[in-house]
């Protein structure tokens, strides 16, 4: 019986091509669209779960409240002191690390002009809360050093080849030398984490563009993106109410008619 199905659809295809076609092509159209709709959603919903303790990763968040109590602003950047006020407070947080995204920095190498597009610095537990695999250099030192930075394979191909750029210098602002102590895979497309190149902040208040930023009375404003690691991913709840409640570590400014209302919170993974 199914062969006569194929046989009468087959006739029927022959008979009416144009129709048939039509169809056809709309069905190919649609689940091709289908697919790519899927892979988009599944590429989206797996970003940063490659670290292998993603459910214990947060990051603290900034949000400002009208003064009807309705947020009108999310950032995902927090004052500097945040980071070791943290994790001094909180026993329940095992690691935590701060990054300054700085965006492009110009430095030189030799004779050469290398001009890094990603750029962040972090503190040294950077690379013992994320999942980024070293291909060269200690991940446990390589930012523990002051003025020290690690490179993604990608940019240390680019400018120095096949040859081995551990402990080469690069010079930033004429009088500043930076020393790669590593290079690391390239990042997924799947993350938040896209960089070309970390330093250290150990050292960095010397250097020109963190002047004031580290600051550790600066709770005003916010440009450092926090992000910890829990011992027990149960502990979450516990620690992101009192973030969010606690005048000690909330920035609640009196409420006064029409100005907006700051306090921190945690989001869950990097995103």
């Amino acid at each position: 019986m199914l062969r006569n199905y194929w046989k009468i659809a087959f006739r029927n295809m022959a008979k009416h091509k144009f129709i048939s076609f039509i169809n056809l092509f709309g069905l190919t159209i649609g689940m091709t669209c289908c697919l790519l709709i899927l892979t988009y959603i599944l590429h989206e919903v797996s970003y940063d779960k490659y670290n292998s303790k993603a459910d214990r990763i947060y990051r603290v968040t900034r949000s400002f409240n009208n003064k009807e109590g309705i947020t009108s602003l999310h950032l995902g950047a927090v004052a500097p002191p945040f980071g070791p006020l943290l994790q001094n407070e909180f026993p329940d947080i095992e690691k935590i690390s701060r990054l300054l995204p700085i965006g492009t920095i110009p430095t030189r190498y030799e004779e050469k002009n290398c001009n890094y597009k990603d750029v962040f610095f972090g503190d040294d537990n950077f690379l013992g809360i994320f999942d980024i695999p070293m291909l060269k250099g200690n991940p446990a030192t390589a930012l523990t050093d002051p003025y020290s930075v690690i490179l993604t394979e990608d940019v240390a191909k680019k400018y120095f080849g096949n040859a081995d750029p551990i402990g080469q210098a690069l010079l930033y602002d004429k009088n500043t030398r930076l020393e790669i102590t590593g290079v690391a895979a390239d990042p997924p497309s799947n993350t938040e984490l896209d960089f070309d190149f970390v330093g250290s902040l150990a050292g960095a208040e010397t250097m020109p563009i963190f002047k004031g930023l580290l600051d550790p009375a600066r709770f005003a404003g916010g440009n450092f993106n926090t992000y910890f690691r829990l011992r027990d991913a149960s502990a979450a709840p516990k620690v992101a109410r009192t973030i969010r409640t606690n005048s000690s570590y909330s920035i609640r400014p009196p409420a006064r008619r029409g100005r907006s209302e700051r306090h921190n919170s945690l989001h869950p993974g990097l995103r």
